[in-house]
């Protein structure tokens, strides 16, 4: 009978024990999947030689921007190139290569990027964390936002006010 006890404490020990794993690797899951979701914030973007596609058509097309859009652009000692703007549906995802142009390194910031038409009207306000670049250091950025960008043909990017 002393015997039964003690297999039955283990066999509960052992339950419990197994509960608490489970416990604490869903937690563990949820974190990364929240923490995932946070850095899918939308980082410092361009648009340089844009090229926009559309998944839904198979179709890809130049599309001519303005003057501003092209080329490279400076934001705090640094410098972003490579800029693309893909559309599928109603999401654009932005992509782009930043560099630390300066010979300081550049501490993460929050920033706001504004996306223009050829009116400056303003098609998208999106905040975006740039993270810590070294000296000569490169980054690639990209975000997706919902809204078609096809009509973009300027940015600008700012400080996030406090």
């Amino acid at each position: 009978m002393a015997e039964k006890k003690i297999e039955k404490t283990n066999l509960i020990k052992v339950i419990v024990l197994i509960c608490m794993l489970l416990i604490v690797l869903l937690v563990i899951i949820l974190i990364s999947k929240r923490n995932k979701n946070e850095n899918e914030t939308p980082t410092l973007n361009e648009t340089t030689n844009t090229k926009i596609e559309s998944s839904a058509n198979n179709n890809v097309s130049d599309v001519s921007t303005g003057s501003q859009i092209k080329g490279t652009k400076e934001y705090n000692g640094l410098q972003i190139t490579d800029v693309k703007i893909q559309i599928n549906g109603n999401n654009s995802q932005f992509s782009a290569t930043v560099k630390n142009t300066s010979d300081k390194k550049f501490n993460q910031k929050n920033v706001v990027i504004i996306c223009l038409d050829k009116e400056k009207n303003e098609l998208i306000r999106t905040g975006y964390t740039l993270l810590d670049i070294k000296p000569n250091e490169e980054l690639k950025i990209e975000f997706t936002v919902e809204t078609n960008l096809n009509n973009v043909s300027e940015y600008k990017i700012e400080d996030m006010p406090n």
